[in-house]
């Protein structure tokens, strides 16, 4: 009754926290992107999957459950419950490894921590692959204390479900097939990799194509500066850090008590310190490796909450193996924190990760004739699709595919994305033949500094064109602030050839 009674207490306040104004929240760029590729028909969405970098599981899913509906809340509402089952399967783990009072502090502050609820209520793959990676742990740790051909058959289902949800749950796998060796079970050593090949193989020349295709090599290169400040990320004190050195700070309090805890639990429980130790850190450094290397850029902190939930299990036996009382005060003002930031993400005004509900709705407004609107990146394009469908086509301006249509022509609204190719005088001629429209031009912005050409591009604007309006939509993270920018399409004393000569001057330099 009692384990019930931990059970449903976690479960309760993981949903509660996870359902609060689900729908409140406008689509933010990843999730646009979700909905338009789960919109196309099966076989549609089958072909357009190698040219991301995912597998298929939760795109199938998604085209499936979109059938019910298509609201913020609706869509989300999967994640909420693989999220719970997440919090649940952490005090499982947490009790089999560490013990119930570790277990259950491991799993509240995964119900609480600011990172957990951000995958867990949107509309990505992120908190569905944790779900699955955690219930493989869980039943690899059965099968190998326990034996027996139901926690290995249950085990393989959820790593297969695991690797179709998201590829980096493979270094999980990988932790625990070293950490077999480590135990020295030659048989499992053997069979764990072999059954797992044999259920991916189908996928494998997807997931190889994917590798050199479909990954973006443009991502910023991992550095040694941003791995340790993810430390005090995990712990979600970056919104209250605005200082440099308190980040730092928080990063290394981060690191000492995951070392401190794992020391410790090293002493006195030797298989269980190795597995939770492997199970972090293997999938921590050998992507960063591979990022720090190689040109294949993996290393994204956004995938590092697939196996945060052992960096919570270890933090959390660190720090309650401090003296004294000192571990209450710190475990309750950090619970304090991240419940406190999700509640003010969630109802503040001005704390939209990114409004692009706010934004469709001011071009709906200001729309005029035929509006050509350029956006700084393929990915702002997708949420806008999700709340202005009715106007969307979509062309490319590039040096070799100019014009190039991709959606049906629209009466209200041509999209336009200058790709990495585009010169300014492409840009500058695509817009004089807009001039005759009559119709209004958009600049819209958001992570724009992601890229130089998208920063040209967009000083190009604001130079050559006769500003109207301007809306900057407000978000807790400043890359993720939209710039709403509306010019009349007629260019201000602009000469093409001069600009022309001015550009190849810069690329000369």
């Amino acid at each position: 009754m009692k384990r019930f009674r931990n059970y449903f207490l976690i479960g309760l306040s993981a949903f509660l926290l996870r359902i609060l104004f689900l729908g409140k929240q406008s689509l933010w760029m990843d999730e646009g992107f979700s909905v338009w590729m789960a919109s196309h028909p099966l076989p549609v969405l089958m072909k357009l999957i190698p040219y991301d970098a995912h597998p298929f599981i939760f795109y199938v899913f998604l085209h499936y459950w979109m059938k019910g509906g298509d609201s913020a809340a609706y869509l989300r509402f999967p994640s909420v419950i693989c999220g719970v089952m997440s919090c649940l399967v952490v005090y499982a783990l947490g009790k089999e490894l560490l013990g119930e009072k570790q277990g259950i502090l491991a799993a509240v502050f995964w119900a609480c921590a600011m990172e957990s609820l951000n995958v867990d209520t949107e509309i990505r793959m992120y908190a569905y692959a944790t779900c699955f990676a955690l219930l493989s742990t869980y039943w690899f740790w059965r099968a190998y204390k326990e034996g027996g051909k139901r926690s290995w058959v249950l085990y393989y289902l959820f790593a297969s479900l695991s690797l179709y949800t998201h590829y980096y749950t493979g270094f999980i796998i990988m932790a625990q097939w070293i950490f077999l060796l480590t135990r020295k079970r030659w048989k499992e050593a053997v069979w764990v990799p072999l059954i797992l090949t044999l259920i991916f193989s189908l996928w494998t020349p997807i997931f190889f194509f994917q590798f050199f295709h479909a990954i973006d090599t443009h991502m910023p290169r991992a550095t040694w500066y941003a791995s340790f400040i993810y430390f005090g990320m995990l712990l979600n004190l970056r919104y209250f850090m605005i200082r440099h050195f308190l980040v730092d700070l928080s990063s290394i309090f981060s690191l000492a008590a995951l070392i401190f805890g794992s020391i410790l639990l090293f002493k006195k429980k030797r298989e269980e310190a190795i597995f939770l130790l492997l199970l972090f850190w293997v999938p921590f450094v050998v992507p960063f490796c591979i990022s720090y290397f190689t040109p294949r850029h993996i290393f994204i902190f956004r995938y590092v909450v697939l196996f945060a939930p052992y960096f919570f299990l270890l933090f959390v036996y660190g720090v309650f193996s401090l003296p004294g009382m000192t571990a209450y005060p710190v475990y309750g003002a950090l619970l304090f924190m991240n419940v406190s930031i999700w509640v003010l993400f969630l109802t503040g005004p001005a704390f939209q990760r990114q409004n692009w509900r706010e934004a469709a709705k001011i071009m709906v407004k200001n729309m005029k004739n035929v509006n050509v609107v350029f956006v700084e990146s393929p990915m702002s394009i997708y949420p806008l699709w999700c709340y202005l469908v009715r106007y969307f086509p979509t062309r490319w301006i590039g040096v070799q595919r100019r014009y190039f249509i991709i959606e049906k022509p629209s009466k209200r609204f041509t999209f336009v994305i200058p790709v990495s190719t585009s010169s300014l005088p492409g840009v500058e001629n695509y817009v004089k033949v807009k001039e005759k429209s009559g119709g209004l031009v958009w600049l819209v912005l958001c992570q724009a500094s992601l890229v130089d050409h998208h920063l040209k591009i967009s000083k190009w604007f604001l130079s050559h064109q006769k500003l109207l309006l301007s809306y900057k939509l407000r978000s807790m993270a400043k890359m993720d602030q939209i710039h709403l920018y509306l010019f009349s399409s007629s260019l201000k004393g602009f000469s093409f050839h001069e600009e022309h000569r001015k550009t190849k001057e810069q690329e000369g330099h």
